[in-house]
């Protein structure tokens, strides 16, 4: 049911209106004809999704849905005009969402803003003195969705009560667990609530037809011209923790809604500011990395009672599986996947904020399966799937990748026998002896659906089971435990000529996809081979040149990105997500194999794809997925974290070459940066508390790379520097401070490597290297 209820609301501050002085922000985008594109804006505790053109579809403070379908509309000589049917002008930014609408020779500006860290957000209009308005009118609804797998009913009664003193709004559900919060700066002359048939002002609202309807709340409320003065701030608050909790959240605002955009603002400048960043000659290249950077970190979100790690994707009940999902409660992909979170924790490693992949490893070992699997799905209600079989190596994997990053020991030593549970579960999955993990009876790897699926065991697999052992086998070294390292590290070899040996075709010079159960191989090439090859589980340089050669060729890539498959397979079909699509993930994993293996330009197109993404759709964000042969949208989310993520990683681990080991004091940088570049500077590369900062610049016949510490470490770094240069080359001479230094030359497919030997750099020490 929904029902009213009378109760006595605790001292909270109202808001107030005032007009706001924005600051420069961050970064933004622009769309001066807004469409039906996806916008978002992403605290840690909640998720506001829209549409270009105007209102909010939905906000969700998670595990459910606090408000949908928030409209707000001018009365206008009798007549309502919805402002999303206005002509308006839109700004994106990680911070907020700015709307100006064009109302005759008047413009109304609308302000959406939320806090960082705190489950509340605004609407904030500003309304020209002289607008000839009698009135505005804003509705929302409420319907407390619990997230899947429960359905519509879980929420069970929702009890609502309006304060005037308070101008504001409560709504209650779950004996008052889940609570949203909605409040004025003024005085509502009229509202309409209750149940959602017959209440609204208008016509608008929910599809007609939706079974769930009964169970929402309906409200909406008029204000008189004459009671906003200047403007009106509309907040919205919202938390799964009861009313005392919210109470106090509201408590820290103290009714300035400014203090909302102001802490959310300075948390993005700091940001861009502090972690790793790549500045380019090309202000395109300088503004999508800014934008990956901002939207990776907006996927770690915080749901209480679970923890902290980032959600796959971001989108609204109204896209994916069935539709409005009355019974599913889906909003696009935004819970928590192992695999996702796993790949895109290691570019987050990589641009230096080691802290929140620690926080996701936490949730790894909370949810943990008692046999040492690691999950593929958790939704925020709680829900846990262990259908993958790819998370628990991966698990493995992302934790050895932390640890040479961060060199937090003392952590890995917290979580080792979870670690180590991790790898046994594994290893019994090789339930036919061929020293290959298995998806059969495990559960998928990539590869979910379609032409491609039911191999006994992917390539793809058996690479991150190879990296696993190798990573358990670091660990367990560091740990002292040399012969559990030792037995690990010599199964890692045994798996890695497996995989030389085995999967090798040497008739068509690529990597089969996987081995079926008879011992047999599907004879099918997939971009997946470039896992693998990135993660070093194939030792055979030879082969992986040979295997990822054709991956610039058009059968293979698109303008867009690369397929999942080559165009020319008889099962490719350009809209199927495991058989023909586009995938930005798919991007990054050949970007990040191809500079491992020396095609740095088809490396650089494949990144350069991906990063560009951000001036189409959803401004700002990068697609899921692509059709594989037209540039369009293929998939359910326009945000997605890890096509955020494999914008960052081909970049840092693979452009720019960083290889960190922090418990052994090295670091290794491999300067591939684009023919057309002719400086660089890299900012904040960060390994366990050293920082250092690189300046790059390439003249005729000379290359000057200048790198210098920024922090105050009195440990002594290792650094290892090669350099790359084109085809034809001839190195006459190295210098480091002037000083002749020792090199060596390497052929690649596409350069020539010249690599120097090891380089001590102490703390605050600058070295400037000269090619000749």
């Amino acid at each position: 049911t929904v029902m009213e209820k009378e109760r006595v609301l605790p001292d909270i501050s109202n808001p107030a209106f005032e007009s706001w002085e924005l600051p420069d922000l961050s970064i933004w985008e622009a769309s001066d004809v807004p469409g039906d594109a996806f916008v978002s804006l992403a605290g840690r505790r909640l998720l506001i999704m829209g549409k270009e053109r105007g209102g909010i579809d939905e906000i969700w403070s998670h595990p459910f849905m606090a408000a949908r379908d928030l409209k707000t509309g001018l009365l206008m000589e009798g007549q309502l005009q919805w402002l999303d049917e206005l002509p308006s002008r839109l700004i994106v930014s990680p911070e907020m969402l700015i709307r100006e609408y064009r109302i005759g020779a008047h413009m109304l500006r609308e302000i959406t803003t939320l806090s960082f860290d705190r489950p509340i957000g605004v609407l904030h209009y500003e309304i020209p003195p002289d607008l000839p308005f009698e009135g505005l009118v804003f509705e929302a609804f409420f319907n407390a969705r619990y997230m899947w797998p429960y359905d519509a009913s879980a929420t069970g009664s929702m009890v609502y009560h309006f304060d005037r003193e308070k101008q504001g709004l409560l709504i209650t559900a779950q004996d008052e667990t889940l609570v949203s919060w909605l409040q004025f700066s003024a005085a509502p002359r009229k509202k309409n609530l209750g149940p959602f048939e017959g209440f609204s002002y208008s016509a608008g609202g929910m599809a007609e037809g939706n079974p769930a309807d009964h169970l929402q709340l309906g409200s909406s409320f008029v204000f008189d011209a004459a009671d906003l003065d200047g403007g009106l701030e509309i907040l919205l608050a919202a938390g799964s923790e009861g009313t005392t909790s919210l109470w106090n959240q509201l408590r820290s605002l103290g009714g300035q809604t400014a203090g909302l955009f102001e802490g959310t603002h300075a948390y993005y400048q700091q940001l861009l500011k502090e972690k790793l960043f790549i500045h380019s000659p090309d202000s395109l290249f300088n503004k999508g990395y800014a934008w990956a950077l901002a939207r990776t970190d907006q996927f770690f979100q915080t749901t209480p009672g679970l923890g902290t790690t980032q959600m796959a994707g971001f989108g609204t009940t109204a896209r994916g599986w069935d539709g409005r999902h009355a019974v599913s409660g889906r909003p696009g992909y935004a819970w928590y996947f192992g695999r996702d979170a796993e790949w895109s924790g290691m570019a987050v490693n990589a641009y230096g904020d080691f802290d929140w992949v620690k926080e996701m490893l936490k949730v790894f070992v909370r949810y943990q399966a008692l046999n040492g699997k690691i999950f593929h799905e958790l939704s925020t209600s709680g829900a846990v799937h262990y259908d993958a079989s790819d998370a628990t190596p991966l698990f493995v994997v992302l934790a050895a990748h932390y640890l040479k990053y961060s060199n937090d020991l003392e952590f890995i030593r917290e979580i080792w026998p979870n670690l180590k549970l991790a790898m046994e579960f594994c290893a019994a999955t090789d339930t036919d002896g061929d020293g290959l993990i298995e998806n059969t009876d495990v559960g998928h790897g990539w590869i979910e659906g379609g032409a491609l699926f039911g191999v006994h065991t992917e390539f793809y697999l058996a690479g991150a089971w190879a990296a696993a052992l190798e990573g358990a086998g670091y660990m367990a070294d560091l740990l002292e435990e040399p012969s559990l390292s030792a037995s690990y590290r010599k199964e890692a070899l045994r798996v890695m000529a497996i995989i030389d040996r085995e999967f090798w075709s040497p008739n068509n010079a690529y990597f089969y996809n996987g081995k079926l159960r008879d011992g047999s191989f599907q004879e099918q090439a997939s971009v997946l081979q470039a896992v693998p090859i990135y993660l070093d589980a194939v030792t055979d340089s030879l082969k992986a040149i040979q295997s990822l050669a054709p991956f610039a060729g058009q059968q293979w890539t698109t303008d867009w990105g690369i397929r999942m498959i080559p165009a020319d397979n008889p099962v490719f079909n350009p809209r199927s997500y495991h058989a023909g699509m586009v995938w930005p993930l798919y991007g990054g994993w050949a970007s990040l194999a191809e500079y491992k293996t020396g095609y740095y330009h088809s490396a650089w197109f494949h990144v350069r794809a991906n990063l560009l993404n951000y001036l189409y759709w959803g401004k700002g964000s990068v697609e899921e997925t692509l059709h594989g042969q037209y540039f369009q949208p293929a998939g359910v989310c326009s945000q997605q974290c890890w096509s955020e993520s494999m914008v960052l990683q081909p970049l840092i681990e693979g452009m720019l070459g960083l290889e960190p080991d922090a418990p052994r004091k090295k670091l290794s940088l491999s300067p591939r940066f684009p023919t057309d570049w002719n400086q660089a500077k890299v900012s904040n590369i960060r390994m366990a508390n050293m920082a250092l900062q690189l300046d790059w610049k390439r003249g005729a016949g000379t290359t000057e790379v200048e790198i210098w510490r920024d922090d105050d470490s009195e440990d002594i770094l290792e650094l290892q520097l090669s350099q790359s240069f084109a085809l034809g080359t001839n190195m006459q001479s190295v210098t480091i401070d002037g000083i002749k230094a020792n090199w060596k030359s390497l052929a690649r497919p596409e350069s020539v490597d010249i690599v120097l030997e090891s380089i001590p750099l102490p703390k605050g020490q600058r070295k400037k290297l000269v090619f000749n």
